[in-house]
């Protein structure tokens, strides 16, 4: 069962520096004994951590813990017990006591610390834990590197993105995640690859702009956390920008308009494709550099004129061999421009026939 009492310095000395003698080989560990032990102060909060247990488990139920890997690491100073073993209790508020001991501290300069399976057993003995209720099992001895919070971030969000696109059927390229870090607890150790899982109900479409997605994700100690992300997604597309200045009624073409990849988040706002822009005119003026909206182009293509209007009455010559006779006030079915076949209605016959234009009021048939 666990006891919660003050133990003199003498005597917390005297108990832990015969088990732990300072050797090369326990260097870490005699750190740790002489850091804990140094102040009379530092036993009494480690009583106290686990004040407001649940009686079950001061009963004297065994609790097991186990040093699992000969390499662990953390991206926080302090390496808690947490970072190198596996806590097993029927206690969720006992485990995460337990977890969040520390062990050891990153001092300027190490990449890597060593934690003992003794160090474990007296850091719990200073909390308060009986031997008897003790299981301790595993490796004999862990190296803890030093990990950049900004590397266990950069695989999160990476993960997030795989998870996204695959599941909207995106372009990995087309697609970008952007994690905040400081909205989430991300944990203190790096993902277990292919473990992020999303763990809330998705619409149909991507959400676009700032989004909290729930997650289920597992580190490499094998534990598993449930947590929302806060993650800014957005989709590249090809959109059009203008390359100078553009005014009200101007017609946009290759020498005013040129296509761009940027990120949108929003569908609030609707960008022109270069298939519509091209050959249509700006509803107002556009600065230089800006993107073209749907609702700044024209939706109709200027017309353009032709010599020959369509229904316009027109002279038709008809020429064959040296004869040449002139019907007048045929109808043009088409539009078109000199040197155009276009199709006009006989006024006499109410028949179809196809002449040539040869300016904006003749064209002729020849035989």
């Amino acid at each position: 069962m666990f006891k919660f009492h003050a133990v003199r310095q003498q005597n917390v000395t005297s108990s832990y520096e015969s088990p732990i003698p300072l050797t090369k080989k326990n260097t870490a560990t005699g750190i740790f004994t002489n850091r804990v032990c140094q102040s009379f102060r530092c036993c009494v909060v480690l009583a106290a951590v686990f004040v407001g247990m649940p009686a079950a488990v001061t009963a004297g139920e065994p609790i097991r813990v186990n040093l699992q890997h000969e390499v662990a690491s953390s991206v926080n100073k302090v390496v808690r017990l947490g970072d190198v073993a596996t806590i097993e209790t029927s206690s969720p508020q006992l485990a995460s006591k337990l977890a969040a001991l520390d062990l050891d501290t990153f001092t300027r300069g190490d990449s890597a610390v060593l934690v003992s399976r003794e160090q474990v057993r007296i850091r719990l003995a200073l909390a308060g834990l009986n031997h008897s209720d003790l299981v301790l099992t595993g490796v004999s001895e862990v190296k803890v590197t030093k990990v950049e919070a900004a590397s266990v971030l950069s695989e999160l969000e990476s993960a997030l993105h795989q998870n996204l696109a695959h599941r909207y059927q995106i372009i990995h390229e087309d697609l970008s995640v952007k994690l905040d870090s400081s909205s989430a607890e991300i944990g203190n150790r790096p993902l277990l690859p292919g473990s992020l899982r999303i763990v809330q109900n998705m619409p149909a479409e991507l959400p676009l702009g700032q989004k909290h997605i729930a997650v289920q994700l597992s580190d490499t100690s094998g534990q598993t956390h449930e947590t929302r992300l806060n993650v800014r997604i957005a989709l590249f597309r090809e959109l059009v920008v203008a390359s100078k200045p553009i005014r009200k009624g101007d017609v946009m073409n290759a020498d005013n308009v040129e296509s761009v990849r940027r990120a949108i988040d929003s569908r609030r706002v609707r960008f022109a494709s270069l298939e519509q822009v091209v050959g249509r005119t700006s509803r107002a003026d556009i600065g230089q550099y800006d993107l073209i909206k749907s609702s700044g182009v024209q939706t109709t293509v200027r017309k353009t004129e032709h010599a020959i209007r369509k229904n316009a009455l027109i002279n038709v010559i008809v020429r064959r061999g040296p004869l040449e006779v002139t019907l007048k006030g045929a109808r043009a079915i088409d539009s078109g421009n000199p040197g155009d076949q276009i199709a006009l209605l006989n006024p006499h016959t109410r028949e179809q026939i196809v002449a040539r234009v040869i300016d904006g009021s003749t064209a002729e048939v020849r035989y």
